[in-house]
């Protein structure tokens, strides 16, 4: 007669047996739950449309750029005639109202003139202008100041989180306006948001700008900001139900 502890044992070497088997061949997971279906099998449950949104904003800041130049017979000589330049210009701008933080230095340089046996040099300014009215007084006076080169002004817009993020509702509206007409069309109606992907583009800009050079005197140059337009662009997937 067999030993039953014989038979325990047994028996629990073949379960280890198995489950080492299933380990291996990976068959010791669940059966997989049938996969959904739409009714007649030709629906998706998710449907994918793309979306623009523009903005048109008017810029409410700009940038100059000015530069002075200077010569001597030494470096030292050249550089000095430019920093002069250079004071004037800045003592004039902040009499315009440029706060000292709105004007940095971008570059200073200098080297021999082999012709002419001296030396030149050259300092940059670029100003930040918060007050476009008083952007073309401000290329006037740096003409007249002694400025040897000017330029600008390049438009843009302060706050440019806030115009994108108009734009971007903008483009997530017109991504559900197309997924709601297609689901009218096919009896059925917009349950969900299931992702949005924002295309990885920077805003657009357009750029309207018009201006004369200065006339001897220090009149102000004609100043035109135009508008600008900032666009975004995304895809959204949409959910289905009837």
């Amino acid at each position: 007669m067999t030993d039953p502890r014989q038979l325990i044992v047994t028996a629990a070497v073949a379960v280890l047996a198995i489950a080492g088997y299933q380990a291996l061949h990976g068959t010791s997971r669940a059966p997989a739950a049938p996969a959904a279906h739409t009714p007649g099998g030709v629906l998706q449950p998710y449907m994918r449309f793309t979306g623009s949104g523009n903005v048109t904003m008017h810029p409410d800041r700009g940038t100059i750029s000015f530069s002075t130049h200077g010569t001597g017979a030494t470096l030292a000589d050249a550089q000095a005639a430019a920093s002069r330049a250079m004071n004037l210009l800045i003592a004039k701008l902040r009499s315009d109202g440029v706060a000292r933080r709105d004007m940095r230095t971008d570059g200073v340089s200098g080297d021999a003139q082999p012709l002419n046996g001296d030396f030149s040099a050259d300092q940059s300014l670029t100003v930040t202008v918060r007050n476009l009215s008083k952007a073309g007084r401000l290329l006037a006076d740096g003409a007249a100041t002694g400025a040897q080169s000017d330029y600008g002004v390049d438009f843009s817009i302060g706050n440019q989180h806030r115009a994108y993020d108009a734009a971007l509702r903008s483009a997530i509206a017109d991504a559900r306006s197309k997924a709601d007409a297609a689901a009218a069309a096919a009896g059925l109606h917009v349950s969900g948001v299931v992702s949005v992907d924002e295309s990885q583009q920077q805003p657009f800009y357009e750029r309207e700008l018009s201006y004369a050079p200065a006339a001897l005197k220090a009149v102000a140059v004609p100043i035109r900001r135009g508008t600008q337009k900032v666009s975004a662009d995304v895809t959204v997937v949409f959910s289905y139900s009837a």
